[in-house]
């Protein structure tokens, strides 16, 4: 059965009640609409619009569809124009997210021993006190941006 778009489901995630407690609408579309549409903010200020899915399978089985990819670069139309597009943003569009199997997996497995429980709450004192200096800055500056003053250094 195809669903039109205009008739599915839609959420945008920008929505103050969606930061306040988003469990609700998830449960709902869990239920009445598991493929939705959305709309997510971006970094840029600008807003993406895709498809939300809320059920653990389907989303399983989207991650094991090879018709379906992460791969921006090379699955999207900026990818044939990827030669015009600085190297520095280039390259963050080379990462583990944007990545597809096996290339995803052989990424992940090189990454995976660091981000053990016990590593990261070893690393506990030290992101403390990172974002605790952050926020000293943040305090002395006044007007503040929270995405490139606090956000974008932060990891």
């Amino acid at each position: 059965m195809t669903v039109q778009a205009e008739r599915m489901a839609f959420t945008d995630l920008d929505d103050p009640l969606m930061f306040i407690d988003p469990f609700p609408r998830y449960a709902e579309l869990r239920r009445s609409a598991p493929v939705s549409r959305v709309r997510a903010p971006l970094a840029t200020g600008m807003r993406a619009k895709g498809y939300m899915l809320t059920r653990y399978d389907d989303v399983l089985a989207m991650h094991a569809d090879p018709r379906l990819s992460s791969d921006v670069m090379r699955n999207d139309r900026i990818g044939r124009l990827r030669w015009l597009i600085p190297k520095p943003i280039r390259l963050l569009t080379e990462t583990m997210a944007t990545k597809d199997d096996p290339e995803h997996q052989r990424l992940r497995r090189l990454v995976h021993k660091a981000f053990t429980p016990k590593r990261v709450a070893g690393l506990t004192d030290d992101i403390t006190c990172i974002a605790r200096e952050l926020i000293d800055q943040l305090a002395q500056a006044g007007e503040v941006d929270l995405v490139s003053d606090f956000a974008v250094p932060f990891p």
